[in-house]
């Protein structure tokens, strides 16, 4: 890169005491709007900028007032980040004026909420300690899917009303710039929930982000990472706890069962669609849990073609090894689930390969006549493997 290009330019522009805007050179116009008041500085802007300047390798540079704090916990977050991520690259952060610790910090104790297992898990769990809930459209929810959101929102409403919470309602075109540069789940979900937390120091002194995963993995939110952006407002990162264990928890809920939503490929008329990885994830535990038929937002069957045919990877894989154990530990099993799931799990490493293959061909490393041989040996040599390792996966001796 030359010229501007090593240069992440980031300055305010005019805007409302709800909003938080921003020029980034060259990104665009970045905002964040919110039903109240938010921090003016650019202190929020460290820990939503500088992944992105770390995929780019390059300084990044706050044309306003950032909190001295802020840049500390940057600089301890690059370091865990480039240490996770051979892509991310660590790097300078300047800002025109530092500002040395002001007022103490609010009262209010925040909680991200998107209505999914981890958030009502989170809520259940800290309703004693949790004034105010934060809900933000453009994250999980893209921002074209008004009708979605519009349904979310009320489901939100609902649940921080019957709680006794007050709502945040947050909406941000954020992820037009890092999903240029970043992969939203792996890499920088976590640090743009800190962010958002930054923007609410007026009224929140910790916010509290929902765990994902119950072991280390490797995630854009962790516990290893969310508290090291702690700056203005304290970032914590919510105990791990298995995701089934979650479900038991959630399922007590009559409040969580009526407003339970998981899915990610929702259109915009549908609330949980059903058939995806995160739907059928979440049936399959509360089938393994006694407790589907009371999830008012899923459906009550599960069809094990469905499951037989996900192509499972990441964090679908790890839960579905979880869900997998539960199965076989229900008191009345179902075969059929069981052996549905067990062979989307054998499966698992075959589609792996399939994609690996597709992308090297894609990107032109391989080509030609030769290639194609090889890859229809590989591919035959693979289904082999699978097809004769199928049976003792399936035949597995009961652990009953």
């Amino acid at each position: 890169m030359t010229g501007l290009n090593r240069v992440l330019i980031a300055r305010p522009l005019p805007c409302s005491p709800n909003d938080s805007v921003v020029r980034v050179y060259s990104g665009g116009r970045v905002a964040v709007r919110a039903n109240c008041e938010l921090d003016q500085s650019l202190t929020a802007w460290v820990p939503l900028l500088t992944p992105i300047a770390m995929a780019r390798g390059c300084r990044l540079e706050l044309d306003g007032e950032v909190a001295e704090s802020a840049l500390r916990a940057g600089r301890a977050a690059q370091a865990v980040l480039a240490g996770w991520y051979p892509g991310l690259h660590e790097i300078e952060v300047a800002a025109t004026r530092v500002a040395e610790p002001g007022l103490p910090r609010a009262d209010g104790v925040g909680a991200f909420f998107s209505g999914g297992v981890d958030s009502f898990y989170s809520l259940l769990e800290h309703a004693d300690e949790i004034t105010h809930l934060i809900f933000v459209s453009g994250f999980d929810i893209g921002l074209h899917k008004a009708g979605l959101t519009s349904r979310t929102l009320e489901a939100v409403r609902e649940v921080a009303a019957a709680s006794g919470k007050e709502l945040v309602e947050i909406r941000t075109n954020l992820r037009r710039l890092s999903n240029r540069y970043l992969d939203w789940g792996r890499q920088y979900h976590g640090s743009a929930l800190a962010g958002i937390a930054q923007l609410l120091s007026p009224h929140l002194g910790r916010v509290l982000v929902p765990a994902t995963f119950a072991d280390d993995h490797a995630w854009g939110s962790h516990r290893l990472l969310d508290p090291v952006w702690s700056s203005e407002v304290e970032v914590v990162h919510d105990l791990p706890v298995p995701r089934v264990q979650k479900l038991a928890r959630v399922a007590e809920s009559d409040l969580a069962m009526r407003w339970l939503r998981v899915c990610y490929s929702a259109g915009d008329s549908e609330y949980n669609c059903g058939h995806c990885e995160k739907c059928l994830r979440t049936m399959i535990a509360l089938r393994a849990l006694g407790r589907l038929s009371r999830a008012a937002t899923l459906p009550h069957e599960i069809d094990p073609g469905l499951v037989r045919g996900l192509r499972l990877k990441g964090a679908g894989k790890v839960f579905a090894e979880e869900n997998l154990a539960a199965l076989r530990a229900m008191p009345h099993r179902d075969r059929g689930l069981e052996r549905a799931l067990a062979t989307a799990l054998r499966l698992a490493p075959w589609h792996a390969f399939v994609r690996r293959t597709v992308r090297r061909y894609e990107s032109g490393r391989q080509r030609g006549r030769s290639f194609i041989v090889r890859c229809r040996a590989a591919l035959s040599r693979r289904w082999r493997r699978v097809v004769d390792g199928r049976r003792g996966l399936l035949s597995r001796p009961d652990s009953s």
